[in-house]
């Protein structure tokens, strides 16, 4: 049920709940809780293999790696600074 729910969004990523429900043959709650169930393993999935040591093994990773799996047609990434610089004074 969750490969046809995904070709559908595939094939139209604009759907409403009723209409992808309609096309899966689910009613509308089974429906929408296997969709919140795959955008969140997509999200779990996704924060787990971006971890990297440094900006250039992010940047290989990226290039390398991420970018060159079948089908992957396009990357978003977010870099988050873990490093907080402590009390500076301003520029003068």
């Amino acid at each position: 049920m969750d490969r046809k729910i995904l070709v559908e969004l595939q094939r139209d990523g604009r759907l409403t709940i009723t209409e992808l429900a309609a096309r899966v043959q689910l009613s509308v709650s089974p429906c929408h809780r296997r969709l919140r169930d795959l955008e969140r393993r997509a999200r779990s999935a996704a924060t787990g293999r971006s971890w990297t040591t440094d900006l250039a093994a992010f940047q290989h990773l990226y290039n390398e790696q991420l970018a060159r799996l079948p089908g992957v047609q396009r990357l978003t990434s977010t870099l988050v600074m873990k490093h907080v610089v402590e009390d500076r004074p301003l520029p003068g």
